[in-house]
Parts: structure tokens; C-alpha cells; sequence
């Protein structure tokens, strides 16, 4: 079959074909020049970026009848041998499937005898990294002091498992990652040459895919190719070659992500997963794009760092505003382990529904992007509207005074000598406190009495805040109870015996700690204030009266256990 793959076809016939990798290509072409060249070179880098092209160049090179500027003829007779892969002195190895010790020996007897043909004997071992220690151990000697006539070139993706010993011994040069743009105008040229058209964005696609591997997009290009019989390569083509998500898709799945709108997330992840789509590559491509938003978050010119359409990347912007810092950082972090353990798990789409609960639910990680998020949701929470003291506010106001002043004046001498009594004695005990013992505090009937709970709630954040500051005055604080807001003061009651804890929670150490705290969590300035409350009346705000005669009766009946403020 007369048939090559693209990467076989185009493979570079000299050191100026070969895209990205001038700094070493300049390099080699000048050693031949001035006939300075080295016996042994190790040539690394990723997949596809041009390491074996580069050694067959330079093995020919060595061995060109006619060499020009540094390159080979290609069409002397040992150019034409090398290319035919016929050439006898110039010999392929590939240590995947020749890694053993006595394949090593048996090269090391065979660089005994001088080439047949050509001036130097070249041995090409691919993925050297693949030999045993045995066999590097056995090359040793042999690298140290080749003969003059024998030249080695290795290759290797995994340069960290050669052993220092044989890397020393090499002129070493690593081969860099392809830019997108140097791979996008290889395919261009290989597209031109096929007589195939083409979308400037399907390409730049194929290029961000190939990620710096020449190769790979060669590879997707030639699937293209021959999965489109009108020999255009065009993005729809491409998304049903290689089972990519629509833009539109990734889109509105991170719209639904910021949302936290977990139904429609599932459903879409649903949609990928019907639909045949590879798991591995749409996780991919949602990382990449929440890269392109986290570069558009932190930059206001992003055009540089990512290579997408126009209108792409007015929707990244606009999308980058509306999300948080925080939740990208946290969603690229979750969607990469997910990555990583998708690799050992049987069911990957478990593995991803998983991970984009825990991007919808902050709260059920304890990362330092989740608690700032979860810290962000409650900055955002509506601060509580204060509760104004109820005779300040009632409608009914006079006529709540006229019953108060009514009962007064009708128990005033029979209740006078009880009401001395008991204000002698509660003075003797708490000498330094303002006492007020209530049986209830009144809200603001206008107010909506929901929001005590809130308030009750955020007297909890007041506690923690304390407890944070000093344990000691915590202890004495969380005897008591939170009654409300009045007056622009927080009421705090305790119950009969509790006296020592009001002389000693009132002392302006520990009252300034108090306020401090409420001002941090309530956002407003605010008293605290303790207050006495009877044992039979603690549960009064859950039975509170309502009715206007029910109230004068109660205010009338205690009278003398009431303190009104002006």
C-alpha cells in the first residue's frame, strides 16, 4: 500500500522544515560547518515536537556527498538511501522493544567494525529512557570512547529516567513545545497541499488540542480528512471527528455553575454523555475555558494568552464579570483531580458528577477557595432591620399610658413599701449594675417578627467572636439570653441567682469586647444591656399577648416590676 499517514509524508528533509525548534537546528547546522561534531547527542521534549526528524536531518547531514549551507542534498546517493530507509551505516533502534543487555553488547560489537558505505556509522535509539540499567551500564564504556567513525543520537520523552552517567557523556538538547500559531501554519500548508479547505477556527482548534505537539495535529488533521468528503475541514466536522462539546454548551453548563443550578448542570452533563461525547475530553475543555474566564478575571488583554475567535472571547469577558475569583480557582482545582482519578475509576462519569456537586456546594469542602466562598455568600446577606422599642412606635400609644398611668394611681400606696423593698435588696446584691427586671420584652408590631430569628442567629456569630477573644468572658456571656433589639440596644437576660454573671459581664473590659463583637457581626453600632427576668415568665416572647385589654391588664398588674426608659 503506497498510502503514508500526514506525519510521514511531511516529515521535515531539512533542519529549516523543522517548526519551533530553530535554537537547535541553527546549532547543529553550524557544528557541521565548522566540522565540530560531537559523538553522542541526546535529543528531549514532549511527543511530535521533531526529535527523530531532527536526528534523521542530522544523520544525513553527516553522511550528505553535496551538503548545503549546513543541510542535506536529498539527492546524493546516500541522501536517497537514508530517505528509502535503505542505508545500511545509518541504523534505527528502537529501545521499547530492544531494551536487554545483550542487545546493547551486541551493538557495542557491531560499532567495532568501520561503515560499508558512508563516512560515519549513526545509531538512531528512540525512547532511550526505555533501556534496563544493565544496558546503559553495558553502552557506558562504548559512549565514553566511541570510535571516531560512530556517532549515537538518542531520544527520549522522559529525560528523568536516564541515568546522570549516560547524560553526561551527551551534548544534550531539549526540544520546546510547538507555538499554535507555528502549528496552525503547518496545517495550513498541509491542507494547501491535499487541496482541502478550510476554517481558520477549526484549525486554531486542532492546534489548541495538539497542545505544542506538531504530530498530534497532523494526526486530527488526517482524521478529518477522511471523515469529510468535501474536503473542508470545518468545525462541525471536527466536534463529530474527535466527540467535542459545543462552545454553546460549555457556556451555558458555566452559566448554570454560577447559578448553582444543579438540575440543569446534570442535565447537561446527561446530554454529553448521550450523545457519545468523550468524558475525558469534555472535562478538558470545561478546565480550559475556566482558564480562559480566571486569565479574563485578573487581565484586562487576554488576546495573547489564548487563541479563540472574536466572538468567543467578548463571551469570556462579559462571563468573566459575573464570576467570582474564587469559584474558578476552586472549580480548575476540582476539575483536575478529577482528571486525575478518572484515570484509575471504571466509571468516569461518577468521578465528574461528582466533582461538579462540590463546584455547585461549597460548603461540602473545607479548601481555602470554598471557605472564601462561602464567606463571600454571607457578605452578601442583607443586613437585619432593627427593632424600635414598641411604645415609641404603637398607634395606641396614649391610651397604653392612660391604662399604665390609671393603675398607678389606683396600687400606688398599697404597693410602694414592696416596690422599695425589692430595689434595696437587688441594689445590695449587684451594687454596680443597672438591673431591669422584665417579664418580657415588646417588639415593634410594624417590624416583621420573623427576623428576631435572624437576629438570634447572628447572636450566635456575636458568642463565637467572643469566645475567639477571651474564653473567660464567653463563659460568663452564654448564660444568657437573647431577647431583641431595643432601643438601639442588645437586651441580654439572666435568671434569678444569675447576679454574680451581670457584675461581672458588665465590667468595661468585657462590655467593650461585647460591643466590639456586635458591631463586627450586626454592621451597626450597638449597647448591650442586662436585664433580670423572672423564672415564670423566661418563655414570654413565645406567649406573647397581642391583645390591646389583655396588655393593659398585664401592665397594670406589674406595675412595680416594670422600669420604662424616657
Amino acid at each position: 500500500m503506497d498510502y503514508k499517514a500526514l506525519y510521514r509524508k511531511f516529515r521535515p528533509k531539512v533542519f529549516e522544515e523543522v517548526i519551533g525548534q530553530e535554537h537547535i537546528t541553527e546549532t547543529l547546522k553550524n557544528q557541521m560547518l565548522t566540522e565540530n561534531v560531537g559523538h553522542a547527542y541526546l535529543f528531549s521534549g514532549i511527543r511530535g515536537t521533531g526529535k527523530t526528524s531532527t536526528a534523521k536531518i542530522f544523520a544525513r547531514a553527516l553522511n550528505c556527498l553535496n551538503s548545503q549551507d549546513g543541510n542535506p542534498c536529498n539527492e546524493c546517493e546516500n541522501c536517497l538511501s537514508a530517505l528509502a530507509d535503505n542505508a545500511i551505516d545509518i541504523i534505527e533502534i528502537d529501545a521499547a522493544s530492544n531494551n536487554g543487555v545483550d542487545d546493547i553488547r551486541d551493538l557495542r560489537e557491531k560499532t567495532k567494525y568501520p561503515p560499508s558505505r558512508m563516512k560515519y556509522k549513526v545509531y538512531i535509539i528512540d525512547e532511550v529512557h526505555m533501556l534496563s540499567i544493565g544496558a546503559f551500564n553495558a553502552l557506558l564504556k562504548t559512549l565514553e570512547e566511541p570510535p571516531s567513525y560512530v556517532i549515537f543520537i538518542f531520544a527520549t520523552t522522559e529525560i528523568h529516567k536516564i541515568p546522570a552517567t549516560i547524560i553526561s557523556r551527551c551534548q544534550k538538547y531539549e526540544l520546546k513545545r510547538i507555538k499554535q500559531n507555528d502549528i496552525k501554519g503547518l496545517m495550513q500548508s498541509v491542507c494547501m497541499a491535499s487541496e482541502y479547505t478550510y476554517d481558520d477556527i477549526a484549525l486554531e482548534q486542532i492546534a489548541r488540542i495538539a497542545d505544542g505537539a506538531a504530530r498530534d495535529s497532523l494526526s486530527i488533521l488526517e482524521q478529518c480528512f477522511a471523515a469529510n468528503k468535501e474536503k473542508h475541514i470545518s468545525v462541525d466536522v471536527l466536534t463529530n471527528v474527535l466527540g467535542l462539546v459545543t462552545e454553546e454548551t460549555i457556556f451555558s453548563i458555566v452559566v448554570a455553575l454560577h447559578n448553582k443550578d444543579s438540575k440543569s448542570v446534570l442535565t447537561y452533563l446527561n446530554d454529553v454523555v448521550v450523545n457519545g461525547k468523550d468524558l475525558k475530553r469534555f472535562t478538558n475543555q470545561l478546565i480550559e475555558y475556566l482558564r480562559y474566564l480566571m486569565l479574563a478575571k485578573i487581565s484586562t488583554d487576554i488576546s495573547a494568552m489564548i487563541n479563540v475567535s472574536e466572538e468567543t472571547l467578548l463571551k469570556v469577558k462579559e462571563q468573566a464579570n459575573e464570576i467570582s475569583l474564587d469559584l474558578l480557582i476552586r472549580s480548575i482545582n476540582i476539575l483536575t483531580q478529577v482528571e486525575v482519578d478518572s484515570k484509575w475509576s471504571s466509571n468516569a462519569r461518577v468521578i465528574l458528577e461528582v466533582g461538579l456537586i462540590k463546584m455547585l456546594q461549597p460548603d461540602l469542602e473545607t479548601s481555602i477557595e470554598a471557605l472564601s466562598q462561602r464567606v463571600e455568600t454571607l457578605e452578601k446577606r442583607p443586613a437585619p432591620r432593627m427593632m424600635q422599642q414598641a411604645p415609641q412606635t404603637l398607634d395606641n400609644q396614649p391610651k397604653v399610658e392612660k391604662a399604665i398611668e390609671k393603675s398607678l394611681e389606683v396600687e400606688e400606696e398599697t404597693n410602694q413599701t414592696e416596690k422599695e423593698t425589692s430595689i434595696k435588696d437587688t441594689a445590695a446584691i449587684e451594687p454596680s449594675v443597672e438591673v431591669e427586671e422584665v417579664a418580657q420584652v415588646v417588639y415593634d408590631s410594624a417590624a416583621d417578627m420573623s427576623n428576631k430569628d435572624d437576629l438570634e442567629d447572628l447572636w450566635e456569630d456575636v458568642l463565637a467572636y467572643v469566645k475567639n477573644e477571651k474564653v473567660a468572658t464567653h463563659a460568663l456571656l452564654i448564660d444568657g439570653h437573647f431577647e431583641g433589639i431595643v432601643d438601639n440596644s442588645v437586651c441580654i437576660s439572666y435568671g434569678e441567682g444569675y447576679g454574680f454573671h451581670m457584675i461581672a459581664i458588665d465590667k468595661p473590659e468585657n462590655k467593650e469586647l461585647v460591643e466590639r463583637g456586635i458591631f463586627n457581626v450586626y454592621g451597626r453600632q450597638l449597647r448591650v444591656k442586662y436585664i433580670i427576668k423572672n423564672q415564670d415568665n423566661q418563655n414570654s416572647n413565645e406567649t406573647m399577648e397581642t391583645d390591646e385589654e389583655k396588655l393593659y391588664n398585664f401592665l397594670g398588674e406589674h406595675k412595680n416590676k416594670l422600669e420604662f426608659q424616657d
